[in-house]
């Protein structure tokens, strides 16, 4: 294995690039190996033909661009060296004409063979002698009596015809068996005469003739299931409780009208049951029931509705958009992901921020705060990673701001620590004063406490109450009052 050493940015790009040009431009040009016309998709009009890409046969690739597959010119059309001509065209002063000795017809070129004889394209298009039934033949073409073929190296009639005073003679055949006769001879009818056949018959045309045919007898009729409505055909059919069932006899349509298993305000079909359409916000059994008035609406709990994360808009239920996704409204933002509709996106609402330590944020949580020693919050706009390893500075303490349930992440910030001066202020904001652990010590801290306190029993003294602390979450200091500090009841 080949290992390459990288000394500057400028090795770093040219190894981008050589990496860019094996893997992705080469799949985009002719000439690449494939195993099917899939590995050719990239480049449109190519296919895998002898496990190489190229241009299909009515295109070419261009003669300076190997992702390009053109369209060649036709007859009458322009040309050159790059712009080509379709086959079998060639390009004569700068126009796509047939070869010498071919005439044009029908987009293509047929060769100019003496009277009595035929060209054979198989052949690279050589004339030939025309032949009649029993001659000597190598080609079908040759064979020009009428249902006739080249069998054995001679001109036969087809199979279910015989040879009538050198004529193939067939016995026509309705789509269910041989047609009636009269007279001894199938009945003849013309298309652009009106068709005119006995009652029960209908005329079948000819597949190779036009406007001739025969009398065929019309089938008869049935439902699919259940019996044809009793006086109203396809002009008048009912069709809230049926519906128009048409079917093709050779040349013949038939038509009745049905019965349907259901009524048409109740399409939803539900075992042996039909159940009704149903509104957004009606009562509903299944989600189709109320996806069929409103796309994509779901049945939850009895009722119609879009499903979570989806809105009505335009008639139907649409997903709501994500942070920074496009928005005409404040409904059309995620609401559990505390987004606002603002210039047209959705953005974090006030004082909420997208959630920090992501690539792609898809939601915003409450923006970072720290408490003050007046219980006003301080706004800040950065997350802190700090937790049991990573500590926060000397003068620092780590708050948990905001827990994810769903994902299981929480987010914490490093905040300014209080001192005894900060606990004192959320105490006087009560009308109380803070109790320490040691009153004597300088370096005493408060008296935490539990906000809960079990079966009556506090954590603070007598004469002191738990009031909550801001600095910390669940918790508590003791904070007493001031008649009990004037009476000097410690």
């Amino acid at each position: 294995m080949q290992i390459l050493y990288v000394n500057s940015v400028f090795e770093i790009e040219k190894i981008e690039h050589l990496i860019d040009s094996h893997f992705f431009k080469e799949s985009l040009t002719l000439g690449r190996v494939c195993a099917s016309d899939s590995d050719c998709a990239a480049v449109l009009h190519a296919e895998c033909r002898n496990s190489i890409c190229e241009c299909t046969s009515d295109h070419f690739a261009h003669p300076h661009k190997n992702d390009l597959c053109q369209s060649a010119s036709t007859f009458g059309e322009e040309c050159s060296e790059i712009l080509p001509c379709k086959s079998p065209f060639d390009c004569f002063d700068e126009k796509c004409i047939c070869a010498e000795s071919f005439v044009h017809h029908q987009n293509t070129c047929i060769k100019k063979c003496a009277k009595g004889e035929i060209a054979i394209t198989e052949w690279n298009h050589q004339c030939v002698k025309l032949r009649g039934l029993g001659e000597e033949c190598a080609y079908d073409e040759q064979c020009w009596t009428r249902f006739s073929e080249c069998a054995a190296q001679r001109c036969t009639c087809r199979r279910g015809m015989r040879n009538q005073n050198d004529t193939c003679i067939a016995t026509p055949y309705c789509p269910f068996g041989p047609a009636p006769l009269m007279n001894n001879e199938v009945i003849d009818c013309r298309l652009d005469q009106g068709a005119q056949c006995p009652k029960g018959l209908y005329c079948q045309q000819y597949h190779f003739i036009r406007n001739q045919g025969f009398c065929c007898p019309i089938a008869e009729a049935f439902c699919p299931i259940g019996f044809p409505h009793p006086t109203a055909d396809c002009t008048n059919c009912p069709y809230d409780t049926h519906s128009c069932y048409t079917f093709n006899v050779g040349m013949k349509q038939q038509s009745l009208c049905c019965p349907t298993d259901c009524h048409r305000s109740s399409l939803v079909r539900d075992g042996d049951r039909c159940l009704p359409l149903v509104p957004l916000g009606g009562e509903c059994y299944q989600n189709a029931q109320c996806d069929i008035l409103l796309p994509g609406a779901i049945c939850e709990n009895g009722f119609c509705t879009c499903p979570s994360q989806m809105m009505v808009k335009n008639g139907k239920c649409f997903p709501l958009s994500p942070l920074n996704g496009e928005c005409l409204s404040h409904s059309e933002c995620r609401e559990e992901s505390q987004l606002r509709c603002v210039n047209g996106r959705c953005v974090c609402a006030t004082e909420h921020v997208p959630e920090p330590f992501v690539d792609e944020p898809k939601r915003c949580i409450p923006a970072a705060t720290c408490p003050t020693s007046a219980g006003l919050f301080k706004k800040l706009f950065t997350f802190s990673e700090c937790n049991d390893v990573v500590k926060c500075a000397e003068n620092e303490y780590c708050r948990k701001w905001w827990q994810d349930e769903r994902s299981n992440q929480s987010y914490s910030l490093c905040c300014p620590k209080p001192g005894v001066h900060e606990f004192n202020t959320v105490c006087g904001r009560f009308g109380m004063s803070l109790v320490l652990t040691n009153s004597i010590d300088t370096l005493a801290s408060p008296l935490p406490c539990g906000l809960h306190p079990i079966q009556g029993h506090s954590d603070c003294p007598d004469g002191s109450a738990c009031v909550f602390n801001p600095f910390s979450i669940g918790d508590g200091i003791c904070c007493r009052t001031l008649r009990q500090l004037n009476n000097k009841t410690f």
